[in-house]
């Protein structure tokens, strides 16, 4: 059925945002060397901040996603709209700490490895 498919739809709009803010910082970041890589003179200390600023929002895009994958579950499992499975996943990260995420890394590549042999 598609009754969750506005929440699904929601959850890769917020992926897809950030996808795009990334291209954008990017594309800052590349003009801005070019126009240092033109001018001799000027300094090279704000590619510093344009670099960090394409990390952090590479990183809001990779826990996004993540988020988006727990989130799911709870939308297909429990009916929750977007923003009530988004903290629920949250609240659960937060009662059982950081385990339930090192157990999803440790069981994906158990079964990566697996796929090898």
């Amino acid at each position: 059925s598609v009754y969750s498919f506005g929440t699904i739809c929601l959850g890769s709009l917020l992926v897809a945002i950030l996808q795009v803010l990334q291209v954008l910082v990017r594309m800052a970041r590349q003009q801005r060397e070019e126009n240092n890589n033109n001018n001799r003179r000027s300094r090279s200390g704000g590619s510093i901040w344009w670099c960090l600023l394409e990390l952090i929002v590479d990183y809001l895009e990779k826990l996004m996603e993540y988020i988006n994958s727990w989130a799911f579950v709870y939308v297909g499992l429990y009916g929750y709209e977007y923003w009530t499975a988004s903290h629920k996943v949250y609240q659960l990260f937060r009662s059982r700490g950081w385990s339930v995420i090192l157990n999803d890394h440790l069981i994906a590549r158990s079964l990566g490895m697996m796929q090898v042999f």
